[in-house]
């Protein structure tokens, strides 16, 4: 049974406008909060965890008058997560990539549908 840390970092930290994840990643006296929360979701059973990108994304960055921080955002939240998989070798890094715009209900709905076409293929 693969485990995945999905939609971790919504708990993480208060979101700071429209940045949610970005912050965490921004801010190094996060980093190791976040560290801690893949090693966290790995000691729980996940095989795969996801780096802290969601919000990364230029449009969003851009939006929040940051949009120079793009590749250390980016870079930054794969190091974490590569933090993690030292420590633990056969665990998988996935990117965390929403939408290209802001994520709507509908959006929620589709992504809940793949979800169980992806559940029923892997027989879970």
């Amino acid at each position: 049974m693969v485990v995945w840390d999905k939609n971790c970092w919504l708990v993480v930290m208060k979101p700071n406008g429209t940045l949610w994840s970005a912050n965490a990643v921004l801010k190094e006296e996060y980093h190791q909060l976040l560290l801690d929360t893949h090693l966290d979701f790995i000691k729980a059973g996940a095989e795969v965890i996801v780096t802290a990108t969601f919000t990364t994304r230029r449009i969003r960055l851009r939006d929040n008058k940051i949009e120079d921080k793009f590749e250390y955002l980016n870079k930054k939240a794969g190091e974490i997560a590569q933090k993690a998989k030292e420590q633990y070798p056969n665990v998988l890094i996935a990117g965390g990539l929403p939408p290209q715009y802001l994520t709507t209900k509908k959006i929620q709905g589709q992504i809940m549908k793949l979800n169980k076409i992806f559940m029923i293929k892997q027989n879970y």
